[in-house]
């Protein structure tokens, strides 16, 4: 894989909370009194944790979209062509074919509600695993599910369980819970330690989730008479399994790929 260069932090970056809202690393967790005879408290956020995430609010998670932006047209067309290589188009105009990757609409860019991040993490997974989009584009019409918006969704699931997004928003799994201190400081570890950055953790999440959702949806439709209306099951079993993921630390994005594969 060829990652990008891993963007260097401001020497002082952890923001001083003061009269901001309380954010997730932030808020008070339960202690017992046997869990200090046993070094069972709840883990606090070291320094480069907290910027880590800090760095994924203010720089990736947050960007407003601008579907009228060139960057936008670049990003809609290198996807397509990179899920159809064989059906390759110069321009990103609205047209029924975006349904056949999975769009709701014929107009691709109304389909992008949740900031620029959603757009940027199906671009990224276009851009470094083509062949497995190809893939999964083929297999999704087959399987009856739209791969768009289902990207769509991970992305959100991934923002909303580390309470990154700085805006009040529902998640597309019901009653989905937030990260717990042990989860949020394992994945904000292993962005802080990273020698390719925060925002490729956070993307090979994504990629590794789409996967995840893409073979559960699989598997329900194989071995039960499933249908769309079912597709919410398949995207609460995602959501487990990722939040079961980050219950262990982990030391390098590799091991994301095991996620794919649960």
């Amino acid at each position: 894989l060829k990652f990008p260069p891993k963007a260097r932090w401001p020497s002082i970056f952890v923001r001083q909370m003061g009269g901001s809202s309380r954010r997730l690393e932030d808020e008070p967790q339960i202690s017992l009194p046997f869990m200090c005879c046993f070094d069972l408290r709840p883990p606090e956020l070291n320094r480069e944790e907290r910027a880590a995430l800090w760095d994924l609010r203010d720089h990736y998670c947050n960007e407003a979209f601008d579907p009228t932006s060139r960057e936008t047209e670049r990003q809609l067309r290198t996807i397509w062509n990179s899920a159809f290589p064989a059906e390759k188009i110069e321009e990103a105009v609205d047209s029924p074919q975006w349904k056949q990757l999975g769009f709701q609409s014929a107009r691709p860019r109304t389909d992008v509600r949740a900031g620029r991040l959603a757009l940027d993490q199906l671009h990224y997974f276009a851009t470094q695993y083509p062949e497995r989009l190809q893939t999964l584009a083929k297999q999704a019409e087959e399987f009856e599910y739209l791969l768009a918006i289902s990207c769509f969704n991970v992305t959100q699931v991934i923002i909303l369980f580390f309470d990154l997004f700085n805006q009040p928003s529902t998640s597309p799994v019901a009653r989905a819970a937030p990260a717990s201190r042990i989860q949020l400081k394992n994945f904000a570890s292993l962005c802080a330690s990273s020698p390719y950055g925060v925002r490729v953790v956070l993307d090979e999440t994504f990629c590794a989730l789409v996967e995840r959702l893409h073979k559960v949806w699989k598997d329900m439709r194989t071995t039960c008479n499933c249908t769309l209306m079912d597709f919410p099951a398949a995207l609460r079993k995602t959501y487990e399994d990722h939040a079961s993921f980050w219950s262990r630390p982990h030391s390098q994005i590799a091991d994301l790929r095991s996620l794919s594969s649960m």
